[in-house]
């Protein structure tokens, strides 16, 4: 049962963290669903779950903080995308 409700809707976003080799990394990306518990994003990094990770809407600007997000890998990307 959801809690809320998803908008399927491209939103521009950057995201910023340090990848698995140790590196700094920000990248303009886009959250492809919303919800009012979370996003999917699309990311040319390897991102792993419980990644720390800083998310800031570049409509808004508001920024996420950090924090540690929940990853799953949906069907039909290739490595290298997270959602």
């Amino acid at each position: 049962m959801r809690t809320s409700d998803r908008v399927y809707v491209e939103t521009a976003i950057i995201i910023s963290g340090t990848d698995s080799r140790g590196r700094r990394f920000e990248e303009n990306t886009k959250a492809v669903v919303l919800s009012r518990r979370g996003a999917e994003i699309v990311s040319k990094q390897t991102l792993v779950p419980q990644q720390v990770l800083t998310i800031q809407c570049l409509k808004t600007g508001v920024d996420t903080g950090v924090g540690r997000f929940p990853l799953r890998k949906p069907q039909g990307l290739s490595p290298g995308h997270g959602h």
